[in-house]
């Protein structure tokens, strides 16, 4: 049940960082876009890899 609950903290700090960076940047800067995208695949990644990690502990 935690790993359920830090895996919504993790999405909830990725979109409270992510989306107002997008905002803020997609009209002035296009490319500063695809570098927001490919640190997001980057959190997403390391997250999944965290959630893996905690459920193998739990299964143990």
């Amino acid at each position: 049940m935690k790993s359920v609950i830090l895996l919504f903290a993790v999405i909830a700090i990725i979109v409270a960082v992510i989306i107002p960076a997008i905002n803020g940047e997609s009209s002035s800067n296009p490319s500063a876009n695809a570098g927001i995208m490919e640190s997001l695949k980057q959190l997403s990644a390391k997250a999944e890899e965290l959630i893996k990690k905690l459920l193998a502990k739990k299964a143990k």
